[in-house]
């Protein structure tokens, strides 16, 4: 019953940050889709509108960022950011937010998935951001080169390099990836102010692959780690002169805030 009654009360939480509920209710709450589409529009009340896909968790991902808010504890400890980087963009959702905090910002996306790089770039279009938020259809790795991404159906975010959610029924697809020295070289990024990863476990090999030349650049990373040696990553931003704060959960996943602040 408890948990029944969380539901309701996070499902309210939810929909009062919307402006057409009773299409949201009726499409992500019972998944009813009689035009069939894969997408649909949502408007919220902060004055920011949505493109996102039915049957996909596209809806929780913007609500973790906009409605829980998941990143704002780390946002208030970054002033001032003109060049981010988004590695696992997704929907955009990130990327979006990073350019109404901060608009003098440039932000680059990387996203290999073809379908959610274009619903990116339609989420910064119609949220009038697209002049300052530039989309990629490319992975990022500790190598460049071609790799296969694991394809999660429905549940876009998990795609990865690696199979890590250990899903035996997934299809795989051809992608090609590029290093994080690469973007900054390429987009003629002197100074990074963050750098954000959710890129399902190839983290680590990004963090690997990184350089003192390279680091010196970045001031800040925000990095969802997922299921690998945590410890390595950490020592290494210590090592290179950042604060770095830690929040742990018990399979071992978690939230990585480092920065030179």
């Amino acid at each position: 019953m408890n948990r029944l009654i969380s539901k309701i009360n996070t499902a309210i939480k939810i929909l009062k940050n919307y402006q057409n509920k009773i299409s949201l209710f009726k499409r992500v709450i019972f998944k009813i889709n009689k035009n069939k589409n894969i997408f649909f529009m949502v408007n919220m009340k902060n004055k920011t509108s949505w493109i996102v896909r039915t049957n996909s968790r596209d809806f929780n991902v913007i609500n973790d960022i906009f409605v829980f808010k998941i990143y704002d504890k780390y946002f208030k400890k970054i002033t001032n950011c003109n060049n981010i980087i988004d590695i696992g963009s997704n929907v955009g959702a990130f990327s979006v937010l990073c350019g109404l905090k901060y608009p003098n910002a440039k932000i680059y996306c990387y996203e290999p998935m073809k379908q959610s790089s274009e619903i990116c770039r339609t989420n910064s279009l119609i949220n009038n951001l697209i002049d300052r938020i530039f989309v990629y259809d490319l992975g990022v790795a500790g190598k460049p080169g071609m790799r296969k991404l694991t394809l999660y159906n429905g549940e876009h975010e998990k795609n990865s390099l690696y199979n890590i959610w250990n899903d035996k029924k997934n299809n795989t697809q051809d992608i090609k990836v590029i290093t994080l020295a690469e973007i900054i070289k390429n987009n003629n990024i002197h100074s990074c102010d963050l750098v954000k990863m959710d890129c399902e476990g190839a983290e680590f090999e990004i963090m690997e692959s990184l350089t003192k030349e390279t680091l010196s650049k970045i001031r800040c990373f925000i990095i969802e780690y997922h299921f690998g040696d945590s410890d390595s990553m950490i020592k290494k931003l210590k090592d290179n002169g950042f604060n770095v704060e830690v929040e742990s959960n018990a399979d071992k996943t978690g939230m990585i805030f480092a920065s030179r602040i």
